[in-house]
């Protein structure tokens, strides 16, 4: 049989995946000062383990090109932390957030012939569109600007929409029959600012912005 041959034989195919993730952010500016001369100076919130499960389509443009979209669920965010310093205060808040957000991805797909039996590489770029449909941020979910102030839900403090570059190396497996098994290593860039600016610490602050990126180990099957 050869190379690419059950490939050709469908032009599509269905799947399901698990993918346990790093996420972390991008702020800035990092340091900016009011005129009062208080300095706020910002970080990122560090690392964070986050992942969720998806569903697959991939459409065979060829036995090397596919066209692959589906729909994801996942834990997404990192945070960031802000640090106040006056001449007697030097106060730090950090806001680790968690996403809850649905995913819809649109990959161009370049799949190798064999590099050993049965064994292909896989090249993956495109974009994802995020739905944000929950948030939380250091594990509650809303807040009172001040006692006995309206509730404000942490949700509130973020963009409801994400665009995401996506890049993913990888490798798919053929057990035979109709089973793919793959894995891959999928690197997300945020390319929309997060901060919504209208509730949150940071939206009094001078041109605040917030991105969101992650590595994920992708695993999964396709049939």
């Amino acid at each position: 049989m050869a190379a690419g041959s059950i490939h050709a034989q469908k032009q599509y195919r269905f799947g399901i995946k698990l993918y346990p993730a790093l996420a972390w952010s991008r702020v800035s500016p990092e340091v900016w000062a009011d005129a009062a001369g208080i300095r706020y100076e910002y970080t990122g919130s560090g690392t964070k383990l986050r992942g969720g499960l998806g569903f697959v389509f991939d459409y065979y443009l060829s036995d090397n090109f596919v066209f692959g979209t589906g729909l994801n669920y996942y834990h997404h965010g990192s945070g960031y932390g802000i640090v106040t310093i006056t001449s007697t205060i030097n106060n730090t808040i950090n806001n680790n957030y968690t996403m809850q957000v649905i995913q819809l991805p649109l990959t161009a797909k370049f799949i190798s012939n064999e590099v050993a039996d049965r064994l292909k590489i896989t090249v993956g770029a495109g974009f994802a569109l995020d739905y944000m449909t929950g948030a939380s941020n250091n594990d509650k979910s809303n807040y009172q600007k001040t006692n006995g102030g309206q509730i404000i839900y942490y949700s509130q403090d973020i963009n409801n929409f994400n665009l995401n570059f996506t890049f993913a190396p990888g490798v798919e497996y053929e057990l035979g029959g109709d089973f793919i098994i793959f894995t891959s290593i999928l690197y997300g860039r945020g390319l929309l600012d997060a901060n919504h600016g209208s509730t949150g610490i940071a939206n009094d602050k001078n041109n605040f912005t917030w991105h969101n990126d992650y590595i994920a180990w992708e695993f999964g099957v396709k049939f």
